[in-house]
Order: structure tokens, then sequence, then C-alpha cells
């Protein structure tokens, strides 16, 4: 990937929109997502968010920089929640980092009522790949 092209990627995991289901469920998706509007019902809305919010950073990381990859993976989760936060501070997100030697995936959704969370987080996923979790949870004050 060229450098431009990955600042590209990174920035635009900045920039949302919300879209309706047919149901009046808002979903929060990528800016540069092509969908922009539902007209039906979403069953698993948590699939739905986090498979329409991910991008995949290519990248061959050597084992003796695997400890860096998560570095970065860290860094680029904290700071997607902290923008969605900030974005949309009445809803809970949770962002998800899945660092591997082949990619760097980042990739978030709501958190929807009843549904679990898109990657089981209390899963070993061994020494091949690592995953971050990073969770806002909004709190309303009455």
């Amino acid at each position: 990937m060229r450098q431009l092209e990955l600042l590209h990627s990174v920035a635009s995991l900045f920039d949302f929109k919300v879209i309706n289901d047919k149901d009046g469920n808002e979903y929060v998706l990528l800016s540069k997502n092509h969908i922009n509007h539902i007209d039906e019902t979403i069953e698993d809305k948590t699939a739905f968010e986090a498979f329409e919010n991910h991008e995949h950073f290519s990248a061959n990381i050597k084992k003796s920089d695997f400890d860096n990859a998560c570095y970065i993976g860290e860094m680029l989760g904290k700071a997607l929640l902290l923008s969605l936060k900030q974005t949309f501070p009445n809803k809970s997100f949770i962002v998800f980092s899945d660092v591997h030697y082949d990619e760097i995936i980042i990739r978030f959704h709501q958190k929807w009522n009843n549904e679990p969370f898109y990657y089981d987080v209390y899963t070993d996923y061994g020494n091949e790949s690592k995953l971050f979790a990073f969770e806002y949870v909004y709190a309303a004050i009455a």
C-alpha cells in the first residue's frame, strides 16, 4: 500500500455517517461506506455494523516487529473509540484491533441490547495474532 493511500485509510477511520433501517434503528457507519439507506429489518445489528465498519491494513510483519504492530493496532483502536465517543456521546461502542502477521484489522460496532460482541474477547487467539478490544458505555445520568 502506498503511503498516501495508507494515510487516507487511517484518516477515513474517523469519518462517520448515520443511517436508519425501516424500524428506526440508527446505525453508525464509516462515511466511505456505500450504503446510504436500509429498506429492511436488520436481524443481527452487531454483525451488520462490524462487517460494514472495518478496515484492513496490509502488512508483512516480521516476528521481531510484532510487538510494534500490536502497539500501532492498540493506538488506532483507542483513537477510534475516542473519536466515536466524542462524535456520538449518547451511544455505546466497542472497537476491535485484530493484529496478525499479514495485516491489522480495525473494526467497530455499537453495543446493541441482547446481542453479543462481534468477537469473543475471551478467546485465546494464540501467538499468531492478538485481539484488542476497547469499549465505551454511555450511561445517562438522571
